[in-house]
């Protein structure tokens, strides 16, 4: 098979459920259900976060803003480093996804990346230096990969 299957609860929640959908480097997936007045509070954003309701009422505070509701069939973009707290105030169960893309991990490097040039001097004096090494003015991605370990 080509694909990769993953599954994520179905169903209501006596209380709040959060479950790790996919951890790849790329994209977090996490799936979050909340009962009637549960919530997750105190968080902060790690990444690109996009939230999709996929029923109830989301009631999402962002930073100092008031809450918003945002009901099912909405999709929330939040920049990374944003304090929020999610909440159910309605009667029915929330459903949701939170996409965060990329990988708070790879969020990080990328980031460190921007602001740290020697890093990337770093790298560049790697790839080089196999390209020395070697004798060869093309440097494949097996070399590459090979002089990370």
């Amino acid at each position: 098979m080509i694909e990769r299957v993953k599954n994520f609860t179905q169903g209501t929640a006596q209380r709040v459920l959060t479950e790790e959908v996919v951890g790849d480097p790329d994209l977090c997936l996490n799936h979050m259900v909340v009962p009637p007045g549960g919530g997750i509070f105190n968080q902060q954003t790690t990444s690109n976060d996009y939230i999709a309701v996929l029923r109830g009422r989301l009631s999402l505070k962002l930073g100092k803003q008031q809450p918003a509701i945002y009901p099912s069939g909405s999709v929330i973009l939040i920049p990374a480093y944003v304090p929020l707290e999610i909440e159910n105030r309605a009667e029915e169960v929330l459903e949701l996804f939170c996409l965060k893309a990329p990988s708070p991990e790879r969020f990080e490097t990328l980031r460190a990346l921007d602001q740290d040039t020697s890093y990337l001097t770093f790298c560049t004096y790697i790839l080089f230096s196999c390209r020395v090494i070697d004798g060869d003015d093309k440097i494949t991605k097996a070399q590459v990969r090979s002089s990370f370990g």
